[in-house]
């Protein structure tokens, strides 16, 4: 019952991501001509070399083992609770890395030579903040610029600096980064971007 209510909630969460990109189409008065011809809803494209965060949404399949195949969040500690193993850390690993793990961890006395695949269902958001209509948390499209992120939170301001934003990201090992970046930048995870006021 449990599982069932996680996956309603998911499949909510992405019919609403999805809504969200069908109106980037609508906000591209908000931009100059040149940007709104770079605004588009990209489709999703797996990354090898993503590493996984708290929010993550995981898709994980244990062949011939249906009552195992259940969707996931990363919980706020970085880590998932898989039946018949327990606790799984996963922040900070890629998909592959915790295919590898889950797998090991159910050969030790579970299941013999267990093949396991993961794929990541709904990334953790992003968070846009200042010049822009709609400021707040938006879920992730994979390969989306941040003129696709101020697009999703309504457009610019007549006060925004449309040349550049600020970015904090947590970059791999916890370490976080703040730096100016242009426009066509692209959005990771769990970004957060910073809209500044321009300068009259």
């Amino acid at each position: 019952m449990l599982a069932t209510a996680q996956t309603h909630v998911v499949a909510q969460e992405q019919k609403q991501a999805a809504e969200r990109q069908e109106e980037v189409l609508e906000k591209t008065l908000e931009f100059s001509p040149g940007q709104a011809a770079a605004i588009t809803s990209p489709p999703p494209q797996a990354d090898k070399n993503y590493r996984l965060g708290v929010d993550d949404v995981l898709r994980i399949s244990v062949y011939g083992e249906p009552e195992l195949t259940q969707t996931y969040r990363v919980g706020a500690s970085g880590s998932l609770s898989f039946p018949l193993i327990g606790e799984v850390s996963v922040a900070g690993r890629t998909v592959a890395e915790v295919e590898l793990l889950i797998a090991a961890r159910l050969a030790e006395g579970y299941l013999v030579t267990p093949s396991v695949a993961v794929q990541v269902e709904m990334h953790r958001p992003f968070y846009i903040l200042g010049e822009v209509r709609t400021p707040g948390s938006y879920a992730y499209v994979a390969d989306m610029s941040i003129m696709n992120a101020v697009a999703l939170a309504g457009g610019f301001t007549y006060r925004a600096n449309r040349n550049a934003v600020e970015v904090v990201r947590t970059e791999t090992g916890g370490n976080t980064t703040t730096q100016d970046v242009p426009i066509e930048s692209k959005v990771t995870p769990g970004d957060i971007i910073l809209v500044k006021e321009r300068f009259f």
